[in-house]
């Protein structure tokens, strides 16, 4: 089961933060889970495994509409941020803070909570609800790239690259990697990798291009990472076409607005929007 939290909150001070705010959102999710429950705070910090978490960056209303915010944002401020967990245990233990709070910490500063929303998905609604598509859209909302292992001794020692380059089999196995883990609806996921390794997906355009940026975690350090950014549509050839091979890509990007793709999901890389082609504007970016 996948849970989804939407924090909204209202300050009436400006909010600036000391570097992306997808980092101060995964600092606040972190307080939350601590004040329940430490013990699980620590393990989900130290852990390698796949985190069975992900997080958007603040968004604002602003006259334009809804946008991210990377660093500072202006009074009065009304917000909002996205949690989503992918284990049972974690959703009890979030709704549990999330319940017990009046106010937000960003940095230095407090916001009051105005709606808490919470919505639960079924992995096997995913693929129930999946129909082949031959072509879509993702926007990419946030910075994403994707991980490659290094070559030879980098490779032993689990060192990678980042790739940002909106790859479509990337795309697909980062969010097929995350399905493996948490999902119970089961699929034939070795032929479906074939597929998609063999070219199964292709990119069949970039309508007002893609452009990289450098995003850094810290003002005084030097970590940093970079990831791609825009409207990327993509297309299942002719000669490669499989309706269920391409009602399973409807799956898994349906769950991939829900849980983040690529790298760093866990401070709101990877923030996708995911359209049908027939769905999409051309006015859109």
């Amino acid at each position: 089961m996948l849970t989804q939290f939407f924090l909204s909150f209202i300050s009436p001070e400006n909010l600036k933060f000391q570097s992306f705010s997808g980092y101060v959102t995964r600092g606040i999710f972190f307080d939350l889970i601590k004040s329940v429950d430490e013990a699980m705070a620590e393990k989900l910090h130290s852990s390698k495994d796949i985190s069975p978490y992900s997080l958007t960056p603040v968004e604002i209303f602003s006259s334009e509409g809804m946008k991210f915010v990377y660093k500072r944002c202006e009074a009065p401020v009304r917000g909002r941020f996205r949690i989503t967990v992918m284990r049972d245990d974690l959703s009890s233990i979030l709704k549990e803070a999330i319940m017990s709070r009046d106010l937000i910490n960003f940095v230095d500063k407090k916001a009051a909570i105005t709606e808490i929303s919470v919505r639960e998905f079924n992995f096997h609604d995913f693929l129930d609800n999946a129909k082949p598509v031959r072509k879509f859209s993702v926007l990419f909302r946030t910075p994403c790239y994707f991980r490659l292992l290094s070559a030879k001794e980098g490779r032993k020692k689990g060192q990678y690259r980042a790739y940002p380059l909106p790859d479509p089999a990337l795309l697909l196995r980062s969010a097929l990697r995350l399905w493996m883990k948490f999902s119970d609806a089961k699929f034939d996921y070795e032929k479906f990798l074939d597929w998609v390794n063999g070219g199964g997906v292709s990119i069949s355009g970039f309508p007002k291009g893609i452009r990289t940026v450098r995003v850094y975690e810290h003002p005084t350090t030097n970590k940093w990472n970079i990831g791609f950014m825009g409207r990327v549509h993509y297309s299942i050839p002719e000669d490669s076409y499989n309706p269920r091979f391409s009602s399973i890509v409807d799956a898994l990007m349906s769950f991939s607005e829900i849980s983040n793709v690529g790298g760093n999901r866990t401070a709101g890389f990877g923030v996708v929007e995911y359209r049908r082609i027939d769905q999409c504007s051309s006015s859109q970016g």
